[in-house]
């Protein structure tokens, strides 16, 4: 934490009146500071620039690119994720994967947002009542880690999802397979199709639960 025993937090939406009002929450909040505020697609660029913050807040309510969320960490200089998610996405496991050190339900009160940031910023792990629920269906669900897909990849599509599952853009993929970026892009639309999923970061996720990719 900072040397004034308050929780800096940073919170990244891209629906301005969420941030907003969130904002104005951890401002009003005695054991909070805010560090600083911006839309998804450009709190890296922000964080980077020296904001020191204890834990970021993500709004994950809607799509958000998991591969930017793992970046954080470092952009932040190790600075803990809380994510503020729907319970019923089908992408809960995806985040954890991401390393996110705790989830908000949507449906959480301010005095449960303000003690979520204060217990991820003491490094514990918490999470909301109906978002641990879909948490465990989610595992139950995924249990023995064994998909129908894994015969149904190609041979090139099941090299370009090892590189999805480590985390390669598909700009790096292209460059380290040495072919068109739009053929990447056709191939993941097709893996994404053949894993059910709707992201790159859910696909990594249950890519990652077979063995594909690395585990980190």
């Amino acid at each position: 934490m900072s040397d004034s025993h308050k929780v800096r937090v940073f919170v990244a939406s891209d629906v301005r009146v969420y941030r907003d009002g969130i904002t104005r929450l951890i401002a009003t909040a005695d054991s909070l500071e805010l560090a600083g505020a911006a839309a998804t697609g450009e709190c890296l660029a922000r964080l980077r620039q020296g904001t020191r913050p204890d834990v970021v807040l993500v709004d994950a309510i809607e799509r958000v690119d998991l591969v930017l969320v793992r970046e954080i960490p470092s952009a932040a200089r190790d600075a803990h994720v809380v994510a503020l998610v729907a319970p019923e996405r089908d992408d809960l496991l995806a985040w954890v994967s991401a390393g996110v050190s705790g989830f908000l339900s949507w449906e959480a009160s301010p005095e449960q947002l303000v003690e979520t940031l204060e217990r991820v910023a003491r490094g514990e792990n918490p999470c909301s009542e109906d978002v641990a629920d879909a948490l465990l269906r989610r595992v139950r669900e995924n249990r023995g880690g064994s998909f129908a897909f894994k015969g149904s990849l190609t041979e090139r599509e099941a090299q370009i999802a090892k590189l999805v599952a480590d985390g390669l853009s598909n700009k790096a993929i292209a460059s380290r397979l040495s072919i068109e970026l739009a053929t990447v892009k056709n191939h993941v639309h097709s893996i994404l199709g053949k894993l059910r999923v709707h992201s790159r970061g859910e696909a990594a996720a249950k890519l990652r639960s077979t063995g594909v990719g690395r585990r980190d």
